[in-house]
């Protein structure tokens, strides 16, 4: 699964699912918020018709079908060209649109505050910022592979990476901070001095003056990804079904329903929080449940509110939730999706390896 794990501990496992059949397409959820005929654990989103005219989907919700998918449009006719270094601004049937990243670059991890503030990091130290008309590349000094980027302003922004790499951007140059951490996957913060950074074993918290290590409630690792509400709540997501959530005072383990790796995490509120992975689980506010059976090899996701959430994944996917239900969007991409990120309902961020890097 390219460009999913890269920073420390073992790739995923999972597989490709099938392309999708041309033309009309029918998604229906089963009686549990399932997906009728589930592939298993393993099996991976396909990636719309492989070739066809298209055609508008049918999203028929079935009973309990809030945790269902809907059918995607047939893809072909839609697709784009995975190469990203000189694309055009070219729009899929879903409005995605394809932005002219510059590299070739696997792209990791995207970041936004505003229609005009954008950063998005990847392999060999790439740093990407968009300033509300292109993207450009910053120096940092840094070669490692960055796969996560988080900030409270821009003039507050954190990247972080493989060999422990900490870069922090002060509104004018990137600088790094001492780490002895062997590789970071993932970072978040509530503000500028309450920041939590994630690799396979380790949590570490940035309190506005250090780094400091803290140690998670569990031996089942490794850990993926970080998202909070705020200083006292926060998830850190991971393998085996692993969720660890901080209160303010103490990190304390909570099982998800799913038994697999979940690579990414976002949430509206305390009582709304979406894990995502093979598949996709929900938090309420008390207990997680499974609200897609076949979400498909997922890696990241994020929501402007509660009835507009995005999930990509392998070769392209791409996901919605309404508020209802979850649907298949059109991608124009078959290439990998890392990333989802954006400041509002409409300004959304995808990206992905080969420098791919899509606007909703």
């Amino acid at each position: 699964m390219g460009g999913l794990c890269v920073a420390c501990g073992k790739a995923g496992t999972t597989s490709a699912g099938g392309a999708g059949s041309a033309g009309t397409t029918i998604g229906a959820a089963g009686d549990n918020g399932g997906v009728a005929s589930d592939g298993g654990d393993d099996v991976a989103l396909g990636t719309g018709g492989a070739s066809g005219a298209g055609g508008n989907t049918s999203a028929v919700a079935g009973t309990g079908g809030e945790g269902g998918i809907a059918g995607a449009d047939g893809g072909g006719a839609g697709t784009l060209s995975a190469d990203a270094s000189d694309a055009s601004s070219v729009c899929s049937s879903a409005n995605w649109c394809r932005s002219a990243s510059g590299t070739a670059a696997d792209l990791m991890g995207v970041w936004s505050s505003s229609s005009n503030e954008a950063w998005a990091v990847g392999t060999g130290g790439t740093i990407l910022r968009w300033n509300g008309s292109e993207w450009s590349p910053t120096r940092s000094g840094a070669a490692e592979d960055l796969t996560g980027v988080w900030g409270s302003g821009p003039e507050d922004v954190w990247a972080v990476g493989s060999g422990g790499t900490i870069l922090h951007w002060s509104g004018t140059m990137w600088s790094a901070a001492a780490s002895t951490t062997p590789g970071f996957r993932s970072v978040w913060g509530s503000g500028p001095n309450d920041i939590w950074t994630v690799c396979s074993s380790d949590l570490s918290h940035w309190n506005g003056t250090t780094w400091s290590s803290a140690v998670p409630p569990t031996t089942v690792i490794p850990f993926r990804a970080i998202w909070g509400s705020g200083p006292n709540d926060a998830w850190v997501v991971g393998w085996s079904g692993l969720t660890i959530h901080w209160d303010g005072t103490a990190w304390s383990s909570v099982m998800a329903v799913y038994s697999r790796v979940l690579f990414g995490v976002w949430g509206s509120g305390p009582s709304d929080v979406w894990a995502v992975g093979n598949k996709i689980e929900h938090w309420n506010g008390n207990a997680w449940s499974t609200r897609d059976g076949n979400g498909g090899a997922l890696s990241g996701v994020w929501g402007s509110g509660p009835a507009d959430v995005w999930a990509v994944g392998l070769d392209g996917a791409i996901l919605h939730w309404n508020g209802a239900f979850w649907s298949h969007a059109v991608s124009g991409t078959s290439v990998t999706l890392n990333g989802v990120s954006g400041s509002g309902a409409g300004d959304v961020w995808a990206v992905g390896n080969s420098g791919v890097i899509l606007h909703h």
